[in-house]
């Protein structure tokens, strides 16, 4: 007969299961061990240059879970050992090795795995000059002071989190819940907390951004000419545009700029936009957005580029202006904002509207092209950098390269995520090259680029629908997946793409982790341009591949790069 939940079985019960002896300075040899084993792996070179910051967190990160996965194999072997010797009627075996052995042995393999870290600094100093990224190589005694403190912090963290379970378990137990059950009961009420807590957070960054879409700095100023959304004649309001659509709106290269750069009288560019406060539905306001380029006078020009942001409503002003140098000013620009979010938390938390966007816009443009005649339509292109890469390229998914031109005459894809449907459908359909950059069928209609000199292959004639994905061999959002934590990437082999370091290798999780903690700062405002998530060199070139002008020569395509290259970013 079971014994029943009694006080004295109760205690007897919580001091054997759920003891509170997280915060005890008791230390796993084997959990220590393999951290710093973890860690030392971890110090290798990946995409990107760390800083003394990045270091610590690339190593220290590993060097946590590693310790958590030896003292937990440690505790299962203890606790069947135990098991063992108990059905066989032997006494308990008692510690192996002395306080003072596990200690000198714990110091000994910290101090191993701290050795190497002059040679990590080593390598990113090399890192950095060959990529010409900037800011200062990590410090090794930061480094080592950082990997500390926070490799022990994350740790205790870890021993925090079991104490709390631990203790509400303790609640389930006294009111007679098996132990089981209780722990099991203590883990969901912890995640339904997290969750709480984390709905919050987003409630408030939700606020917090929608705010900062409403700001208008310093340097944004309504347009007079019709052409532009926002202007008095457009019915768009400028305050509605968002402050990402307000800087697309408000800068872009003059007729003066453009005439100077192809050598030509150049027209006035088109841009239209619509914000999210605009219109509330996407659909309506994909409408809005297309009726404002029809407007201005959108359905007259040669060529139309349909946007979709990769952030906030961001749209590159490198890639806008990059189009509108190619086509001369005889071009129109449209795109629409679909979330306050930046991208990595759009990413996390709902991509779906990037797709919806993407496709909506694209579809409210061909049908205003639809409806003109044959011989008068304009050519229709679209754009998108990283999640707005993501979302153009959703109206392509599954059309492989024979039903490109169904879709569109042309596109410029930078920075794709790994998860793009239509870029892995492509790579999966690959006849040839490196991974980084692949033949797709013959060539002729779709082209992947590292740098500018990778739109010449493969070395054959182009169709007169074209499609670039633009990446980067150093950019780890195009290269960081899910997988790396099992699979040694293909982008790894020989030859690798330009600037992969040769000492980097792979590893399990640790790889993952590593190209993980490298893209925040790929994406930086200050990235070496053609390393990272800076496509500023191949985005000019990309475009004069799909669009084919035929009076851009070196000359005017090398004086068109020197103003790209004097774009400030915002």
């Amino acid at each position: 007969m079971r014994e029943q939940p009694t006080g004295r079985y109760c205690s007897r019960v919580i001091k054997q299961t759920v003891s509170d002896r997280g915060f005890k300075p008791r230390w796993s040899l084997t959990g220590v061990v393999v951290g710093a084993a973890g860690y030392a792996a971890a110090l290798g070179p990946t995409l990107l240059p760390r800083t003394s910051v990045t270091q610590a967190l690339a190593g220290s990160v590993i060097a946590a879970i590693g310790y958590a996965a030896g003292s937990t194999v440690e505790s299962i072997v203890r606790a069947g050992s135990r098991r063992v010797r108990r059905s066989r009627g032997l006494a308990p075996r008692g510690q192996r090795l002395g306080t003072s052995w596990r200690a000198g042995l714990s110091i000994a393999a910290v101090a191993a795995a701290a050795s190497l870290v002059p040679m990590a600094v080593a390598w990113q100093e090399e890192q950095r000059a060959a990529t010409l990224v900037p800011g200062s190589p990590p410090s090794t005694p930061m480094v080592i002071v950082l990997s500390i403190v926070v490799s022990g912090g994350l740790v205790y963290v870890g021993r925090g989190l079991r104490v709390l379970t631990r203790r509400i378990a303790q609640t389930f137990v006294r009111r007679g819940w098996r132990v089981s059950s209780a722990n099991g009961a203590a883990v969901v009420v912890l995640l339904v907390g997290f969750g709480v807590v984390a709905g919050l957070g987003f409630a408030g960054s939700i606020v917090m951004f929608k705010k900062a879409n409403n700001a208008e700095p310093a340097g944004q100023v309504r347009p007079i000419l019709p052409t532009r959304s926002g202007s008095p004649a457009s019915p768009i309001t400028w305050s509605s545009l968002g402050v990402q659509g307000r800087w697309f709106i408000s800068e872009g290269p003059t007729v003066e700029q453009i005439s100077a750069v192809t050598g030509r009288a150049a027209m006035e560019p088109i841009r239209a936009y619509a914000g999210i406060e605009t219109n509330g539905d996407s659909a309506a306001r994909a409408r809005e957005a297309v009726a404002d380029l029809v407007r201005a006078g959108g359905l007259e020009r040669s060529r139309i580029v349909v946007y979709t942001p990769s952030t906030n409503g961001y749209v590159d002003s490198i890639a806008a202006a990059g189009a509108e140098y190619v086509a001369n000013g005889d071009i129109a620009s449209v795109s629409m904002q679909y979330t306050v979010l930046p991208s990595a938390m759009s990413m996390v938390f709902n991509t779906a509207d990037s797709i919806n966007a993407g496709n909506l816009l694209l579809q409210a443009a061909r049908s205003a092209v639809a409806e003109l005649p044959p011989d008068r339509r304009p050519k229709i292109y679209v754009y998108g950098e990283s999640l707005g890469a993501y979302g153009s390229m959703a109206a392509f998914d599954g059309v492989g390269v024979k039903g490109f031109a169904e879709v569109a005459d042309g596109a410029v894809w930078a920075g794709p995520p790994f998860n793009s449907a239509y870029w892995l459908q492509l790579n999966r359909e690959a006849t040839g090259g490196p991974a980084w950059q692949p033949i797709v069928a013959d060539g002729s209609v779709v082209r992947f680029a590292a740098n500018p000199a990778g739109l010449a292959e493969p070395p054959a004639p182009w169709g007169p629908n074209r499609g670039v994905f633009l990446q980067n061999a150093t950019d780890p959002v195009v290269w960081w997946s899910p997988d790396l934590i099992w699979r040694r990437p293909a982008w790894l082999d020989e030859p690798r793409g330009p600037d992969v370091p040769e000492q980097m290798g792979w590893l399990p999780l640790v790889t993952f982790w590593q190209v993980f903690v490298d893209m925040p700062a790929a994406g930086s405002l200050t990235m070496a341009p053609g390393v990272g998530h800076n496509y500023r060199p191949t985005v000019g070139p990309a475009w004069v591949a799909v669009m084919q002008p035929s009076d851009l020569g070196p000359d005017q395509q090398s004086r068109m790069q020197a103003d790209l290259d004097a774009i400030v970013l915002h």
